[in-house]
């Protein structure tokens, strides 16, 4: 579009519709973005020669692009967990010491958590073992919370 917005002297952009559809299926972790646009463009006709030659080089140079602008900062639908990792709404923790935590996953093993591991939709960002507590930073599609699970002490029925 820049180019043709700056290289030749005689085209133009004069409507552009753009749609996006986030794109999903169990295989993937982020949704593809699909784009679907319409656009119109004018052509200008002379027979001045000077006027319909292609210019080599356009009066400026596209700045570069560090992101895709069109994927949108928040999702629409929570990303899969294909990569099976442990999901912190389903955990239990049982126990913190310096720097590590132990936990029950939801099919009752448990495992050991550092800071910096990684878990479904962020990481381990804080063990604070005074409080019995693991603070998770996670990124629900574009939306950044830290959740705090805690040592939770009561009775058991049997």
């Amino acid at each position: 579009m820049w180019l043709l917005e700056n290289g030749r002297k005689l085209y133009k952009i004069s409507k552009i519709s753009i749609q996006s559809a986030e794109v999903t299926n169990d295989s993937l972790e982020y949704p593809s973005i699909e784009l679907k646009y319409d656009m119109e463009v004018d052509a200008y006709f002379t027979s001045e020669r000077t006027l319909g030659m292609p210019v080599m080089k356009p009066d400026s140079t596209p700045q570069p692009i560090t992101s895709n602008p069109f994927f949108p900062s928040i999702l629409a639908q929570t990303p899969a967990n294909v990569r099976k990792l442990i999901n912190v709404d389903k955990i239990s923790v049982k126990a913190t010491a310096n720097g590590k935590a132990l936990i029950m996953i939801e099919d009752g093993r448990i495992i050991t958590l550092q800071i910096g591991d990684e878990v479904y939709l962020g990481k381990v960002s804080n063990i604070i073992p005074k409080e019995g507590a693991v603070e998770f930073t996670l990124n629900d599609g574009g939306i950044v919370v830290v959740k705090r699970k805690i040592i939770e002490f009561g009775i058991e029925n049997k």
